[in-house]
C-alpha cells in the first residue's frame, strides 16, 4: 500500500468502482477513523448526478487510454468497441476530425478557436497567454449569432475589435447588446457606434437606481450547437481585452451545457424585460447622455467625504461594505427602515454620519 493509494479526506462525486472501492478499504485499514460517505440509488430511475460522474469519469479513463495507445488501427479498434457496446452508430474508420462545414465560394475555411470547442479555459491577459481580443475575434467569426451583456462599452474596445464587428455587419450576423447606465462609465458615442455602423440591437437601462448591471459576458451561438460563451471581468475597452488585468472563463455546450443553457435564458429574460429599452440613436441619444450624467453625479456624490469643522472622516474598508450594504438595500429592495449591527467600537455612528 503507497500513500498514492489512499483516498485523501474531502469531498468527492465519483462513481464507487470497483478501484475506488478498493482505496476506501485501504484508506480505513490505514486510518481506522476514517468514514466513507456512499449515496446508493434505489430508484429505478438514473440519478442525473450518477449518470453524469460516470459519464465524466469513464470519458477521463477512455481518454487517458486513447493517449497511451502508440498504434493507431489499435486506437480505432477501440472506439468500435466501445461504440459496439453502446449501440450506437458511431464506428470509424480513421482518426478525423470534422471542425467545419463552409460555404464553396468562401475564399478560405473559417479558423478555429484556440481553445478546443469541447473544451473550457480560463483567460487572464497574461503575456504567455492568449489575450481577449484575439479569443473574442475568432469566436465572432465562427459564429452564427453573437449576444453580450456588458456593463461599460467604450470607443477604446470598439475599435479593438471593428474587422470582426465589420464582419458580422457584412455578412449579417445578428449582434445583441444589452448595457446600463451603472456608473456613467459606458461612452454614448461608444453605443450609438454600435448601432449605426455595425448594425447592433442594443438595449440599455436607464434606472441606476434600481438596476445596477455589472455582468460582462458573451455568447456564441453556432447553427452547428458548438455554442461557447466568455463569462467574466472584460468590460467592451481596450485594456479590458488586450492587456488589463482581468479574468474571464470560457465555457462551451459541449462541456458545460447547463451554463450555456442559463445564459441563453438569462439574456432573452434582460432582453425583453420592460427595465431594457431599445436604443435608437436618432431618438434615444440625448436621453443616454443626460442617463449617463446623471449617474456619474451619483457615483461622485456617494464618493465624497464627510469635511465638518477641518475634520476629514473617511471610512474603513469594512465600513463602507456596511455603507455599500445600506445602499443596497434602500436602492436595489426598497427597504428604507434597516437596523445595522455591529460590534462595540467599530464606528456604527461614523457609518451612520457617513450614511
Amino acid at each position: 500500500m503507497t500513500s498514492d493509494s489512499l483516498l485523501p479526506f474531502g469531498i468527492y462525486e465519483t462513481p464507487v468502482t470497483a478501484r475506488i472501492h478498493e482505496r476506501i478499504r485501504e484508506t480505513q485499514r490505514a486510518i481506522p477513523t476514517a468514514a466513507s460517505g456512499i449515496a446508493e440509488v434505489i430508484s429505478k430511475d438514473v440519478d442525473p448526478r450518477f449518470a453524469t460522474a460516470v459519464s465524466h469519469h469513464f470519458a477521463r479513463l477512455i481518454e487517458q487510454r486513447l493517449l497511451e495507445i502508440k498504434k493507431p488501427e489499435e486506437r480505432v479498434a477501440l472506439i468500435n468497441n466501445l461504440a459496439q457496446h453502446l449501440g450506437a452508430d458511431e464506428k470509424v474508420s480513421a482518426e478525423q476530425l470534422l471542425y467545419a462545414m463552409y460555404r464553396s465560394e468562401l475564399t478560405e475555411p473559417p479558423v478555429l478557436p484556440e481553445v478546443s470547442l469541447n473544451s473550457s479555459a480560463l483567460f487572464t491577459n497574461s503575456v504567455d497567454d492568449t489575450n481577449m481580443s484575439v479569443e473574442i475575434a475568432r469566436e465572432i467569426r465562427t459564429a452564427d449569432s453573437v449576444d453580450l451583456l456588458c456593463a461599460f462599452i467604450k470607443n477604446s474596445g470598439i475599435s479593438v475589435i471593428s474587422d470582426e464587428l465589420e464582419y458580422l455587419r457584412d455578412h449579417q450576423i445578428p449582434l445583441r447588446v444589452i448595457t446600463s447606465t451603472y456608473c456613467g462609465a459606458t461612452e454614448a458615442a461608444a453605443v450609438r457606434r454600435l448601432v449605426e455602423d455595425y448594425n447592433a440591437e442594443v438595449r440599455i437601462c436607464y434606472e441606476h437606481k434600481t438596476t445596477r448591471l455589472h455582468a460582462k459576458a458573451w455568447l456564441f451561438r453556432r447553427e452547428s450547437g458548438f455554442d461557447t460563451a466568455f463569462i467574466g471581468s472584460s468590460n467592451l475597452s481596450r485594456s479590458a481585452l488586450v492587456d488589463g488585468w482581468e479574468w474571464n472563463v470560457r465555457g462551451s455546450r459541449s462541456t458545460t451545457p447547463e451554463i450555456i443553457e442559463k445564459f441563453i435564458k438569462t439574456f432573452d429574460s434582460y432582453w425583453f424585460d420592460n427595465h431594457f429599452k431599445p436604443f435608437d440613436p436618432e431618438r434615444d441619444y440625448e436621453r443616454l447622455l443626460e442617463a449617463l450624467r446623471g449617474a456619474k453625479f451619483l457615483e461622485a456624490k456617494e464618493g465624497e467625504k464627510l469635511e465638518l469643522s477641518g475634520l476629514r472622516v473617511e471610512p474603513y474598508p469594512y465600513q463602507q461594505e456596511m455603507l455599500e450594504a445600506l445602499r443596497s438595500e434602500r436602492d436595489v429592495h426598497g427597504r428604507h427602515k434597516n437596523l445595522l449591527i455591529a460590534a462595540t467600537g467599530t464606528g456604527k455612528t461614523v457609518v451612520a454620519a457617513l450614511d
